[in-house]
Formats: C-alpha cells, sequence, structure tokens
C-alpha cells in the first residue's frame, strides 16, 4: 500500500492521530467499476424524470435529423479530475455520469428564447434528485 506523507491530525492528552493519504486506495474507488455502477444508476433515474417532465411534441414524424425532445436525452459516463485543494497534489481523477440532451433544439427548451421561457428540465431534474437524497439521508 503506497500511503502519502503523514500529516498530523489531532494530539490529545493519552493520544496522537496522524493521517497517511493512501492515493492508490483512492484512486481504486474513484474510478473503480462500484461507482461507474452507482453514478450510472443515479443518472438513468435523472433520465427517467426528465423524460417525464419534458414538453411533448405534437410532430408525428420520425426524423432523424430532429429528434424528439423527450427522445434525445443520453447518458455519458465522464472523468473529472478532484480539484487539488480536495485532495492534494496532482489531481486525481473521479468518475461520473451526465445526462445530457442532443437535440439541436435542447437549448431553447432548457433556457428559452425571446418571448418564450425556458422549461428548464435538467435544472428541475437536479432538484428533483437533490430533494431524494435529502429525504434518503436525514
Amino acid at each position: 500500500m503506497a500511503l502519502g506523507p503523514r500529516d498530523r491530525v489531532y494530539t490529545g492528552t493519552h493520544v496522537r492521530v496522524d493521517f497517511a493519504l493512501d492515493r492508490s486506495g483512492i484512486r481504486r474507488i474513484a474510478v473503480g467499476p462500484a461507482l461507474r455502477k452507482s453514478c450510472l444508476e443515479v443518472a438513468a433515474k435523472a433520465m427517467a424524470y426528465a423524460v417525464s417532465i419534458s414538453p411533448r411534441s405534437s410532430r408525428t414524424d420520425d426524423d432523424d435529423d430532429h429528434p424528439h425532445y423527450q427522445d434525445s436525452f443520453r447518458i455519458r459516463t465522464v472523468h473529472t479530475g478532484l480539484p487539488p485543494e480536495s485532495i492534494g497534489n496532482p489531481p486525481m481523477r473521479r468518475i461520473g455520469a451526465r445526462l445530457v440532451n442532443i437535440a439541436r433544439h435542447a437549448a431553447v427548451v432548457e433556457y428559452g428564447k425571446r418571448g418564450q421561457r425556458g422549461k428548464h428540465i435538467l435544472r428541475r431534474t437536479l432538484e428533483h434528485l437533490d430533494t431524494g437524497a435529502r429525504r434518503r439521508y436525514r
């Protein structure tokens, strides 16, 4: 086990606590299959909710160049870096999942345009997930 330098994190009357960051252990967890599976599960729940609140198109054609908004959600696996201030230098990678909508008109649906208010589908989806997490972990 490759541990980083030790830091004294607590000194008491009868005890001293030193901490050594196990970067390889964190790396195994942060980009491992268990976290990937969890991220994809949360993203799938988010996608189901986003589709359920998405506006429905009155179009009946199945034009591949102009897909329906509610049919254009995709889940992407992403790797991001944990910032150095949170875990030290160099930054460490972690896995995540991103919900995106690939419809050409997705930005207009989300944010609106002149004279038309946005539907804020992704923001509302994030709020929905946040509310569920608060309920679950109280």
